[in-house]
C-alpha cells in the first residue's frame, strides 16, 4: 500500500522502500515519516526545522 502524498518526490520514494526493509514506516502529519518513535523530513532543506518540533 502506498502511503505517499501527492507531493512526494523521488528522495522521499527512494527513502521509504529502504527503510521499510526492516523497520515499520509510519506517515507523519508534520514530517515526512515516523520510524521508532524518529520523525525524518527526506529533502527539503530550505524547509524549516519548526515544522517537525512539535512532532517528537
Amino acid at each position: 500500500m502506498c502511503i505517499f502524498h501527492v507531493n512526494c518526490s523521488i528522495c522521499c520514494a527512494f527513502f521509504f522502500n529502504q527503510m521499510r526493509v526492516n523497520n515499520e514506516v509510519i506517515s507523519s502529519k508534520t514530517a515526512d515519516f515516523v520510524i521508532d518513535k524518529i520523525t525524518f523530513e527526506v529533502g527539503g532543506k530550505n524547509k524549516p526545522h519548526k515544522q517537525i518540533e512539535k512532532d517528537g
